[in-house]
């Protein structure tokens, strides 16, 4: 009785090895493995490329506010056009998260206004409600464009034009999101672990672009990419860096866009 107990059992365990293989646990090679993350990362970056920013824009966020006196003469202009995008369709969450940032900005920016004709007024003395000569009213003003970055990635550079007692001050900078969750990506986290390696990397070619320009770097060795990597732009060919005014030479008070060509650093980027 116990031996035919025994058979039937050993019986059933052939006919689950046999019969029905897939209740044990596959097998697969490191290279199987590999392979299999290779194929899945190609895939996203394939369904990265598909999405097009500037196709996915919409209505941007503008507003325009003037400081005028009780004559009606204006005194200040601030003007502001921020991007939107279609967050009902694809990636909608992270066009969502991104549309949240830039509203969260014009918020700021508004609030900026306010102050920025607080300050117009105290320029221009007591007599400001009085004035009834607009002359050259100071102003600033905030454009956008969505620049062609690389398959996953989104890049917007502002452009900045500040106009104040008959001065005009033009800068830029821009903002980087990852498209697969919509995340604002700072220099340390685009690069992630390799940071440290590739930073060395960056500078040396950035006091090289210096070189090759005939920009005067006062002390090469004090500089760190740090200094300069606050509103970097990532493009489809290049990374950009936009330095402030006596930033690299004390004597020299030009802001300059500084192109390093995204070839040498294409494989350090997150999404590969």
């Amino acid at each position: 009785m116990k031996r035919s107990l025994f058979l039937r059992a050993a019986a059933a365990v052939c006919a689950v090895v046999l019969g029905g293989c897939s209740l044990l646990p596959s097998f697969r090679t490191p290279e199987e493995i590999r392979a299999a993350e290779e194929a899945a990362q190609a895939s996203r970056a394939e369904n990265e490329a598909r999405i097009d920013p500037t196709a996915m824009e919409s209505a941007p966020l503008v507003f325009h506010r003037e400081l005028s006196n009780s004559q009606g003469t204006v005194l200040a202009l601030y003007s502001v056009s921020l991007p939107q995008f279609d967050d009902t369709g694809v990636k909608s969450q992270s066009f969502q998260r991104i549309n949240r940032r830039f509203q969260d900005e014009r918020d700021a920016l508004d609030a900026d206004c306010d102050s920025f004709f607080a300050q117009t007024k105290q320029s221009l003395g007591e007599g400001w409600d009085a004035l009834t000569e607009e002359g050259d009213p100071a102003s600033i003003n905030v454009a956008y464009t969505v620049l062609r970055a690389p398959a996953g990635y989104l890049c917007v550079r502002f452009d900045y034009e500040m106009r104040v007692n008959g001065q005009t001050d033009y800068y830029s900078k821009a903002a980087v999101f990852l498209l697969d969750n919509g995340w604002e990506l700072d220099l340390p986290t685009l690069l992630g672990s390799d940071y440290e390696k590739v930073s060395a990397m960056l500078l040396e070619d950035v006091l090289d672009w210096c070189g090759e320009n005939g920009v005067t770097v006062d002390d090469p060795e004090a500089l760190a990419l740090s200094d300069l990597e606050d509103g970097y732009a990532l493009t489809a060919t290049a990374i950009w860096f936009y330095t402030k005014p006596f930033q690299l030479s004390n004597r020299d008070g030009t802001r300059y866009a500084v192109r390093i060509p995204l070839t040498d650093y294409f494989p350090y980027l997150t999404l590969q």
